[in-house]
């Protein structure tokens, strides 16, 4: 039999702060606005035609690029803008 245990995070209020930009930057990424830059892209290129569509593979190898490029995503671990385009595969 499996047991779950569920802990409720207590954080200091700059461990809170860096949990919010770290849920923003989440945000900016992937499935609340309808013009996000990940499902964007993915709609750009189903309209473009048959075989040029983006997979969640290709935008996953894009991370390690956007990390050096945005210092702000780059605090975010990569386990987490992995899990975001994941979640764009499942509506």
């Amino acid at each position: 039999m499996r047991t779950a245990y569920q802990e409720q995070l207590k954080p200091t209020p700059p461990q809170e702060r860096a949990l919010e930009a770290i849920l923003w930057r989440s945000r900016v990424l992937s499935t609340t606005a309808r013009n996000n830059t990940a499902r964007e892209q993915r709609r750009t290129g189903w309209r473009r035609g048959p075989g040029r569509s983006v997979t969640r593979f290709q935008q996953d190898a894009e991370l390690k690029d956007l990390r050096e490029a945005f210092a702000e995503s780059g605090a975010i671990r990569s386990q987490v803008l992995q899990d975001v385009l994941a979640r764009l595969d499942h509506p």
